[in-house]
């Protein structure tokens, strides 16, 4: 028996479809592609599930692993996406799937908020960023980092742009003369991408640059210094910069484990909570930030070492504005809003600076962007 229903029925019907399931029904026929095309029903998509969140995880680049990067936290099963397993396991399998040989070196760099990708065979670029206007992708820009003369306050980039399917050079002034970039380390957000790195007078700061910037910004990187430990000094443990809710977060443990947390926004450091060391012991040991909930501004989540189990790793989270309790989390678990919680605890991610931090965040969009081709 054959159904017949209207366009606006089945766009109705489809909207309220996991975007897995919206991908799929694009194979039915061309009605169905035309539909699941639509901006008609991508209102009603975004409409549907306006409070719910996308897919995502926490992965950590160990560059003794030349392969795909191991998945610390992960959180899937979301009415955006559908998706059974986590992020992951899929971005592993395909990166499986191109090493054709043990010589052959493919490695995962840089994750965009957009859901891009960028997968590198034998060199190292910087980053990734991407143009979004409308909630359309536009283009991407692949970049390159040459900072060997960024004590003389320049950078040298290479950049290769979707938009015009061509590399160019690209010469950056600092606003402050700087020593060192870590240019292996950039966090992606709204065109912008931010290294970690350290000032002429050595002091710890973020580097940024608008590759979309146009008059005087498009030639200039900002450096903001980090707000609670200026110089090196001991009593500086470490901390992790990430992203959440459109902005870039910053976790700085200090002495006697004080976690102090801190927001970049309009390029000044907000302070938005302290943690004391009293909120952990003796339950909880050697904590560590790892990541910022992505959709949650309040929410952290930390490792943690249990001395009396062998030095077991364990994922703690806590709400920034509930006076720093800890909650302790199972490796695989349902969270509050449907998804499944789960992680893994590599022995070397404790104790790691924000200078040699390799964890970054992966999102999946809210929608099925097209990828911009080429002017051809």
């Amino acid at each position: 028996m054959t159904i017949s229903l209207t366009e606006d029925l089945w766009t109705l019907i489809l909207s309220r479809l996991p975007l897995k399931s919206i991908a799929t029904s694009k194979l039915v026929c061309k009605h169905w592609k035309s539909i699941a095309e639509s901006q008609f029903l991508r209102k009603h998509f975004l409409s549907h599930h306006q409070n719910s969140h996308s897919s995502w995880s926490v992965m950590w680049r160990d560059g003794r692993n030349k392969n795909a990067p191991e998945e610390v936290v992960a959180h899937y099963g979301c009415d955006v996406w559908g998706l059974p397993r986590s992020l992951g396991s899929y971005v592993s399998s395909f990166i499986n799937s191109m090493t054709t040989t043990k010589t052959q070196e493919v490695r995962v760099l840089a994750y965009t908020e957009v859901g891009l990708i960028l997968i590198i065979y034998y060199f190292n670029p910087t980053g990734l960023v991407t143009r979004i206007e409308n909630g359309e992708l536009l283009g991407y820009k692949v970049v390159l980092m040459d900072s060997s003369k960024c004590g003389k306050g320049v950078l040298s980039l290479l950049i290769y742009s979707s938009e015009t399917c061509k590399w160019s050079f690209k010469t950056l002034r600092s606003s402050l003369p700087l020593s060192l970039v870590y240019w292996q380390q950039s966090v992606s957000m709204s065109g912008n991408l931010h290294w970690a790195g350290t000032t002429a007078d050595k002091k710890y700061a973020i580097v940024s640059h608008d590759f979309y910037a146009t008059g005087t910004e498009s030639d200039r990187c900002r450096v903001t210094i980090n707000p609670d430990v200026e110089n090196f000094k001991d009593d500086y443990k470490g901390g992790v910069w990430t992203s959440s809710q459109g902005f870039l977060m910053l976790m700085n443990i200090l002495e006697e484990d004080k976690l102090k947390v801190w927001r970049l926004k309009s390029g000044e450091w907000e302070h938005v909570s302290q943690i004391s060391s009293v909120c952990f012991k003796p339950d909880f040991n050697d904590i560590f930030p790892l990541a910022m909930n992505r959709f949650d501004g309040e929410t952290l989540y930390l490792s943690s070492e249990n001395h009396k189990r062998q030095k077991r790793k364990r994922l703690v989270s806590t709400n920034l504005y509930n006076k720093g309790k800890l909650g302790l989390h199972n490796k695989l678990e349902r969270t509050s809003d449907g998804l499944t919680l789960s992680f893994t605890m590599a022995s070397s991610i404790m104790e790691r600076s924000i200078y040699d931090s390799e964890l970054c965040t992966f999102v999946l969009p809210r929608w099925l962007y097209r990828i911009p081709s080429s002017p051809s």
